[in-house]
């Protein structure tokens, strides 16, 4: 897995040595940067289930000007630090080791906001739905900003909701949903 645009195109990621990630493509990360590039620059994002922080980086190396990745395991948390590392961008970030739910209803109200939030959670799990649902209650999506959600292509996701859906893309068993606000 690797870097694949802006200042640190090519640089090689970290994965956690865990069967439980399934990293976002390249061909995927470049559907979503494709379409959402005029949302990164100089954005604030938030890269929730953040895994090896793959998409926060590649946000930040295409211009965005800070990324918070959120996950709840501890060593997802140290590839995530390591990447970073690697890639020179630990001053533009902050990690955070906590279960996602329990983070945004930590951080709504507080008036901490968001351009970009990418969400990928585990495909095996309801919270593709809890995601959308929380998104209902919490405030933290600046106007005009985006979330990315990546789900499997087996999932129907209700439209019932705040966030105006922008565009769907099904690439194989993966699929893209990305919403305005």
């Amino acid at each position: 897995m690797r870097v694949i645009s802006g200042s640190r195109k090519g640089r090689v990621l970290r994965l956690p040595r865990t069967k439980s990630i399934r990293p976002t493509t390249d061909r995927t990360k470049e559907f979503i940067f494709n379409y959402i590039g005029e949302w990164i620059k100089e954005s604030f994002v938030l890269d929730l289930f953040a895994g090896s922080g793959n998409l926060g980086i590649e946000a930040l190396s295409r211009g965005a000007s800070n990324s918070v990745f959120v996950d709840i395991d501890r060593n997802h948390c140290k590839v995530i630090k390591k990447n970073l590392e690697l890639t020179n961008l630990t001053s533009l970030s902050k990690i955070v080791v906590s279960d996602v739910f329990k983070y945004l209803n930590s951080i709504s109200g507080k008036k901490q906001k968001f351009d970009v939030i990418f969400a990928d959670p585990p495909y095996l799990s309801n919270y593709h739905v809890k995601i959308l649902e929380i998104f209902n209650e919490v405030d933290i999506l600046y106007d005009e900003g985006i979330l990315i959600l990546e789900h499997s292509s087996r999932l129907n996701l209700s439209n019932e909701m705040d966030l105006q859906l922008m565009k769907h893309k099904k690439m194989g068993d993966t699929s893209i949903s990305i919403y305005k606000k």
